[in-house]
């Protein structure tokens, strides 16, 4: 879950200067239901 954490964090960072930040949450959301 730790590894996780950093990955969603990594790809907001990535996604920084992207116009569809849209593509970080749902992923998020359906792995957290897991």
């Amino acid at each position: 879950m730790k590894g996780l954490r950093e990955f969603i964090d990594w790809l907001r960072e990535a996604l920084q200067g992207t116009p569809e930040p849209r593509l970080v949450p749902i992923p998020v959301r359906v792995r957290d239901r897991r």
